[in-house]
């Protein structure tokens, strides 16, 4: 049994734990993490390369986003910048 210290000198023996501290406790809820999008609310899709004006993606991935792993998220994100080079270099 562990004991604790009291101010006035002796210790006093701690009680065992019998579960009863956190009873009628609920865990705080779990947040699902946001899933970052690189949308602007600029939609529209070219009709050349099928990905949208704003963010650079196909409507597959559009409507598929949030049902997406981090993984595939992250290698459509990594693919953006290059899409969007594409797309300025077809309007020039």
């Amino acid at each position: 049994m562990a004991s604790a210290p009291d101010r006035n000198g002796p210790t006093h023996p701690l009680p065992a734990p019998t579960g009863q501290e956190t009873a009628g406790v609920q865990p705080a809820p779990i947040r699902p993490t946001p899933i970052h999008s690189p949308c602007i609310r600029v939609c529209s899709i070219n009709p050349k390369t099928s990905w949208c004006e704003g963010c650079y993606r196909t409507l597959k991935e559009i409507a598929g986003w949030s049902r997406l792993t981090p993984d595939e998220r992250e290698r459509i994100m990594r693919e953006l910048p290059a899409r969007g080079a594409d797309m300025a270099a077809r309007k020039a």
